[in-house]
């Protein structure tokens, strides 16, 4: 089963069958931990996997640091670390038709680039 955006919120049994996320030109398999790509398949780290298809899960809808920390990581409290800007940019660097923007005071948000993709398409 594929789950494609945007999301409709799904129940528990729904969400458990899932193997395919698909989010504009992203596709981020479940079960392989793999991103593919427009242009390449990628293994992603535990961390990476689990940020992006958090992202993924909410395409365009501002995230803040806190609620990465918690939902990611599992931390309660701030550690007062750069670990949520460091992953982001290790993902950053990986994905094509897509962006993980800043939100000037909120927190983060994958953007796709819709545009891009539709381009390569018809070419």
């Amino acid at each position: 089963m594929t789950l494609t955006c945007p999301l409709v919120p799904a129940t528990v049994d729904r969400v458990v069958s899932v193997a395919v996320i698909v989010c504009g030109p992203l596709r981020l398999n479940l079960r392989t931990r793999r991103l593919v790509t427009a242009t390449r398949e990628i293994d992603l780290p535990q961390r990476e996997f689990a940020l992006l298809e958090y992202f993924m899960r909410r395409p365009g809808s501002a995230c803040t640091r806190a609620e990465l920390l918690a939902q990611v990581w599992g931390y309660v409290f701030d550690p007062g670390s750069n670990v949520v800007d460091v992953t982001i940019a290790r993902l950053r660097s990986k994905l094509v038709g897509a962006r993980i923007e800043t939100v000037r005071n909120v927190g983060y948000a994958l953007q796709l680039q819709l545009e891009n993709h539709a381009t390569a398409e018809t070419s």
